[in-house]
């Protein structure tokens, strides 16, 4: 999956969205116990950093961040 400019629900605004790193990916598949992860992407606007699919703007009822320190 190539980076993207997509609408971000939670900036409200059209903002670059990047696929997960392999770092990214195990967390995520740690904090939402789904082991397929490969369709989320992360906005890559400033300090956002939530995930969402790329077909579903609200997958999960409160925003997943990625840590920073998570690359």
């Amino acid at each position: 999956m190539k980076p993207r400019q997509t609408e971000c629900v939670w900036c409200k605004s059209v903002e670059p969205h990047v696929p997960l790193t392999e770092a990214q990916k195990k967390w995520l598949r740690g904090r939402i116990e789904e082991t397929y992860v490969e369709h989320y992407l992360m906005c890559a606007a400033g300090t956002c950093r939530k995930v969402r699919t790329s077909g579903n703007k609200w997958r999960f009822r409160e925003p997943v961040r990625v840590p920073e320190d998570v690359n």
